[in-house]
C-alpha cells in the first residue's frame, strides 16, 4: 500500500479517538522530552492533533509549558512508581511517548 494511504488513517484515527488528548510526552522536563514536546509544539497544532506533557513534577513542567509559549497546554503529573498515576496519564492519550530516562530504571513500569 501507498505511504499515503497510512497516513490518512492515522489522521482518522486521531480524529476519531474518545481520548482527551492524541499524544501524551511522558519525561517532558527532560532533554529529550523537551526536544520532542517542541516539535510538536511547532507541528501538532497544523496536523490539529491535541498534545499534553507529562512528567514527576508539576513545577517543571509548568517552566517548560512556558518555555514553549503555550498558555493552553495541559500538565499531567505522573511518576513510574506510582500506578495509578501512569493509569491516570495512559487513559488520556491515544499514544504516549516516552522520554523518561534512564529507561532500565524508570520506564519499566510504563
Amino acid at each position: 500500500m501507498h505511504l499515503s494511504f497510512w497516513f490518512k488513517l492515522i489522521d482518522w484515527y486521531f480524529i476519531m479517538s474518545p481520548r482527551e488528548y492524541d499524544i501524551v510526552i511522558y519525561g517532558a522536563t527532560g532533554f529529550t522530552g523537551y526536544l520532542t514536546a517542541e516539535y510538536l509544539a511547532n507541528n501538532a497544532a497544523k496536523k490539529g492533533m491535541r498534545f499534553a506533557i507529562a512528567g514527576r513534577s508539576e513545577k517543571k513542567l509548568q517552566e517548560v509549558k512556558e518555555r514553549l509559549g503555550l498558555e493552553d497546554l495541559s500538565l499531567i503529573v505522573a511518576d513510574s512508581s506510582d500506578e495509578d498515576s501512569l493509569q491516570n496519564m495512559t487513559r488520556q492519550c491515544t499514544v504516549l511517548v516516552s522520554t523518561v530516562g534512564p529507561y532500565m530504571k524508570y520506564g519499566k513500569e510504563v
